[in-house]
């Protein structure tokens, strides 16, 4: 991969131990920097590691303050998370609602990462059973979480998001955790391997890696795209760092995430099994720009005509997904 040289030098700090050339920061295009680690939700993460090589001085005072402002305050966001996270377990347990805390959420209870400042987290994701998805929406009530949109269209793979104003982190409850192929890891699985971790229940440390890769490469396409998140990377770091690399790569979608990175010199380790023959064409496409892009446009035709036999079955199963489609065509 031809990478700028801001993207190697944000992957060497979050992801290699090699020393760094201190002259590449005279260099650098902080403006790039900035760009490329905001789209990936990592400047807390960013700022924690160079922190952490003791190369913070060796920044731009203004790009600093930026990071250092940034990693503040979503340390303080996440105590403010961890709290709401009590609070929703604690309800939970009391009503009697089986669940367990995935992605973003879980990674944090874990306690995966070195400093409680060091992810960035949008919303308190878990997931339930789905014959309780109607107890939920009866007891979700008392706590005035409420609907932000009183659709819900397409069997998504979650339910409606719901805020409560005096909250603030929004929650998603899930009845899987893939958009598709969900035999992969079907929400049985991270029930039965569930594990109570500081008075919360999370998935085994197993299940929190495989939520993490397959929502990067199945819920985030990036198993089509061939494109890596760095984010996700970093978690899948410090989650087989708790593993002690321990971990089989068994399916596309697992070698294509491991390989797809490896193209960008993230390598967590040598112990990792890829085997070339058996994913031969994903080995392909990640040698051959054109045939992926071939690819794409292929999977491209065949997303949209599932898409729309989807949204064909919908209207006549649901009269207000009529209604929801020309109003959103309308506006």
């Amino acid at each position: 991969m031809n990478n700028s040289k801001e993207l190697e030098f944000i992957i060497d700090i979050l992801f290699s131990e090699k020393k760094i050339n201190k002259s590449i920061f005279r260099n650098l295009s902080y403006k790039n920097i900035t760009r490329i680690s905001s789209e990936h939700l990592i400047v807390p993460t960013l700022y924690y590691n160079l922190k952490r090589k003791k190369l913070i001085e060796k920044i731009p005072n203004d790009f600093n303050y930026y990071l250092n402002e940034i990693f503040t305050i979503n340390r303080e966001r996440n105590q403010k998370l961890l709290s709401e996270l009590n609070f929703l377990s604690t309800f939970f347990n009391t009503e009697g609602l089986k669940h367990v805390f995935i992605k973003g959420s879980a990674t944090i209870i874990s306690g995966i990462y070195h400093d409680l400042g060091e992810r960035m987290i949008g919303d308190i994701d878990f997931i339930i059973k789905e014959n309780q998805i109607d107890f939920f929406k009866k007891i979700i009530d008392k706590i005035e979480y409420r609907t932000t949109t009183p659709y819900s269209f397409l069997n998504p793979r979650h339910l409606t998001k719901r805020i409560n104003k005096n909250k603030l982190f929004s929650i998603e409850a899930h009845t899987r955790v893939l958009e598709t192929k969900s035999h992969l890891f079907d929400p049985s699985r991270i029930f039965k391997g569930s594990i109570e971790k500081n008075n919360f229940i999370v998935p085994s440390t197993i299940d929190l890696m495989l939520n993490n890769v397959y929502s990067s490469q199945i819920n985030d396409n990036g198993y089509n795209k061939l494109s890596i998140d760095l984010r996700s990377l970093y978690d899948s770091k410090m989650i087989l760092k708790k593993m002690n690399n321990n971990f089989k790569i068994n399916n596309k979608f697992l070698f294509t995430y491991f390989t797809t990175a490896r193209k960008y010199n993230i390598i967590f380790n040598d112990d990792l099994d890829f085997d070339f023959k058996k994913h031969f064409f994903d080995d392909l496409r990640l040698r051959y720009y054109t045939l992926n892009k071939i690819y794409l446009s292929f999977n491209k035709i065949c997303y949209m005509l599932n898409l729309r036999l989807l949204q064909l079955i919908e209207v006549f199963k649901n009269k207000n997904y009529l209604r929801y489609l020309i109003f959103k065509k309308k506006y």
